[in-house]
């Protein structure tokens, strides 16, 4: 009981400095700024019923929007454009928001587009930065009705696999003892290439890949 107030006085702490804090201050990232900060004070606000959570995400979104968007920032997910789209679209599915994904993500999804197209080496991109893109776009390509934009966004995600078909090696496909979004990318792998593999658009890429990371899960899991 003692340790449940212990936390539960460490969590209002942070709360407290959070909400009294300069917003100016953080970074725009899904992982470590404003976009993960504001799904942080929507589900707090959820809970609690407090409506300054509600205005500090608001605020926090807001500020994303207005004053910190530029096409030039990274496109990641962990830091850049793409994490700032994963986490609108996490607010807008689950309604804590409103809004049509397509036209509040457009100038991202622009962005990405322009630097994944005319981007002819994967040198740039790291082995889990290109998973992560291509987990967004395939999130972007289900919510698309339009033919033209369909392929589109199939279009950015051969070319990122195709990328990545040439940045994974043994140690990017090691099994950990933890789940970690930054070095455990096997599970991952092989949850998003079963959808890929379900819509069907570029199965002889994707076959090329899955069979060794499958193996190796397998390989590990019997040693």
């Amino acid at each position: 009981m003692k340790k449940l107030y212990i936390m539960e006085n460490i969590q209002k702490q942070l709360i407290d400095k959070l909400l009294s804090s300069d917003l100016n201050r953080y970074p725009v990232s899904l992982f470590h700024g404003k976009m993960g900060l504001s799904i942080y004070f929507y589900h707090l606000y959820v809970i609690e019923s407090n409506p300054e959570y509600h205005s500090k995400a608001e605020q926090l979104l807001d500020q994303i929007f207005q004053n910190d968007l530029s096409i030039n920032q990274p496109i990641d997910v962990e830091d850049g454009l793409a994490g700032i789209g994963t986490g609108v679209t996490w607010l807008v599915k689950n309604r804590f928001i409103e809004g049509d994904l397509n036209e509040l993500l457009e100038v991202i999804d622009d962005a990405i587009y322009r630097r994944i197209a005319f981007q002819n080496t994967p040198a740039h991109f790291s082995a889990t930065e290109l998973l992560h893109l291509t987990g967004y776009l395939y999130i972007r390509l289900k919510d698309q009705t339009n033919k033209d934009l369909q392929i589109i966004y199939q279009d950015l995600i051969i070319k990122i696999l195709n990328m990545l078909y040439s940045k994974i090696d043994d140690e990017f496909l090691n099994e950990y003892f933890s789940f970690s979004i930054y070095h455990y990318q096997l599970p991952v792998l092989l949850w998003l290439f079963s959808h890929l593999l379900e819509a069907g658009f570029y199965n002889d890429r994707i076959y090329k890949i899955y069979p060794i990371a499958a193996s190796r899960n397998q390989c590990d899991r019997n040693s």
